[in-house]
């Protein structure tokens, strides 16, 4: 399957074929990344006005920012993409997108980032934890500019609508992004799924107690049919523990 999919990314890395050969891929091979995806994008278009404030964060080639364009044509859509070769295309292929080549994290300055070449969707903010630990030998380590969404956006900004799908950063991004998060209380989906290393439950209670307590919002497991919202850090714990990673929250 590795080879099927470096072979099919070669045939159709730049051009119109990408995406649906990318979608094609995912259903086939990768369903319940496919199904994601399809949840995400029909919660896009519910929860999405013309003139809505998007952010996509950990935007890779685009996907989800097709998206926030199509439901959002009079608003303005903002793209956060650290990898050089990913960030590039995106400014090519959606000129009415604000696309940004930050990483996203509570610092500002740079940081190393790992661009995973087998899994180019994985690359990722390098740190000590056991999953960057093990790298591949060819991952390509990069250094690459970070800031936080308090920094970037102004005092008066605002969020309608924000996607974080960060490879395990996504707690430093909530840290650095509490105040434009407390005062948009935005629609957010994110990807947090159980870490590897030991300290796991103190950082998924955090995220949880940062999109519930702090920011005030519902947080349901993303699914095709949103059942109820998670009512506790111990129920959210749960989920995480039992292989769930993608997360929808509201006010």
């Amino acid at each position: 399957m590795k080879l099927l999919r470096r072979i099919g990314y070669r045939l159709t890395k730049d051009t119109v074929l990408e995406f649906p050969a990318r979608l094609l891929f995912n259903r086939l091979f990768q369903p319940q990344s496919f199904r994601v995806d399809r949840y995400t994008r029909r919660l896009i278009r519910e929860h999405t006005s013309a003139n809505a404030i998007c952010v996509d964060v950990g935007c890779y080639r685009g996907d989800i920012l097709r998206a926030f364009l199509r439901n959002a044509p009079k608003g303005r859509v903002i793209a956060f993409e650290p990898t050089p070769s990913n960030f590039l295309f995106l400014k090519n292929q959606f000129p009415q997108a604000t696309i940004e080549g930050f990483a996203l994290a509570n610092q500002i300055g740079e940081v190393e980032f790992l661009h995973s070449k087998d899994l180019p969707a994985r690359s990722r903010i390098s740190s000590p934890s056991p999953e960057t630990s093990q790298r591949s030998k060819r991952d390509i380590q990069l250094v690459v500019p970070v800031t936080t969404l308090d920094d970037y956006f102004k005092d008066d900004d605002r969020i309608d609508f924000i996607k974080i799908d960060a490879e395990g950063a996504e707690l430093s991004i909530l840290k650095g992004g509490l105040e434009i998060l407390k005062r948009s209380r935005p629609i957010l989906i994110l990807e947090h799924g159980r870490s590897l290393s030991d300290d796991w439950v103190e950082a998924s209670s955090e995220v949880f107690n940062i999109l519930h307590q702090e920011i005030g919002l519902r947080v349901f497991v993303l699914e095709d049919k949103l059942r109820d919202p998670i009512k506790s850090t111990g129920e959210f714990l749960a989920a995480v523990d039992s292989g769930h990673d993608y997360f929808f929250s509201r006010p």
